[in-house]
């Protein structure tokens, strides 16, 4: 299995990559949202995927790791 690192990576030439993030912490993402934001919550995951999928090529590991 490959880091969420080497996924983002990996998604800039094969955006299908991308789904494993997705897959890895949509739940969590979820979980948290739907306590911040109960009636928004799947909106909001929609727009926060969106949002790093058009950045993933921002992407900095030193800045910190996908799932923080």
């Amino acid at each position: 299995m490959l880091s969420d690192t080497e996924l983002v990576k990996r998604s800039l030439t094969e955006p299908r990559c991308f789904e494993e993030l997705v897959a890895l912490h949509g739940a969590r993402m979820h979980s948290y949202l739907s306590r911040r934001a109960p009636g928004a919550a799947d909106d909001l995951l929609s727009e926060v995927w969106l949002a790093a999928f058009e950045g993933r090529h921002r992407y900095d590991p030193n800045l910190g790791v996908v799932g923080s």
